[in-house]
């Protein structure tokens, strides 16, 4: 069955309005709530492109792609025409905060990436944002860091950041063998002290030949 493609500029998104979904997550974690607002119910897009296969009025996308100059969107899913349901996952990256449907809220989510699922109807299309997870992730990542920077602080940098990237115990000490102890020998007698002479050829021969008529005897 051949895909359909599509691709539109310029327009937007009727229903759900992305930015706003992410802003009211964030609210609700830092246990706050948004004042009323009158933004538009809609995701507005510079460009949306992607391809669709349907089959018994079951419309199936798994590669759609939304720009804006606030947002970058990934998203896979599938729309039921008869029951005119949706059940979309969706992928959002922040990616300029300076404008765009309000994006200064949003400047502290810049550069991560938070998933979006969105299920309903086209007329009651319900947006779900797992921020807390993505959180989580994120507050994770930033431990290892701190962790991998104060073994690399105390041990070096080769050995703190191998140590670091696995998070490795910092008190792992090397297995040695067991050693015998000696008593301290004269300087004047230990033949490591000091390199033996180097023997002549002739010399080096006859030690050859001795070694040889040894195994007669």
């Amino acid at each position: 069955m051949n895909a359909l493609n599509f691709s539109f500029t310029d327009g937007a998104v009727k229903g759900v309005n992305i930015a706003e979904s992410i802003r009211k997550a964030k609210a609700t974690l830092k246990g706050e709530t948004l004042p009323a607002s009158d933004v538009p119910l809609q995701t507005d897009f510079s460009n949306l492109s992607g391809s669709l296969i349907a089959t018994d009025g079951i419309i199936n996308n798994q590669d759609l792609l939304a720009m804006s100059p606030l947002l970058r969107i990934n998203g896979a899913g599938k729309i039921d025409l008869p029951k005119e349901s949706i059940d979309y996952g969706l992928k959002v990256s922040i990616v300029e905060t300076s404008s765009g449907q309000g994006g200064k809220a949003l400047a502290d989510l810049k550069g991560l990436t938070i998933p979006i699922k969105i299920t309903g109807t086209f007329s009651n299309p319900k947006p779900t944002v797992d921020l807390a997870s993505m959180l989580k992730e994120r507050a994770t990542e930033e431990v290892k860091a701190k962790v991998a920077d104060k073994l690399k602080d105390k041990l070096g940098d080769d050995l703190g950041g191998l140590l670091g990237g696995a998070l490795a115990p910092k008190s792992a000490t090397p297995v040695t063998e067991p050693t015998t102890e000696t008593s301290p020998t004269d300087p004047a007698t230990d033949p490591t002290t000091e390199s033996a002479p180097t023997k002549t050829p002739e010399e080096q021969l006859k030690d050859k030949l001795s070694d040889k008529l040894k195994g007669f005897f």
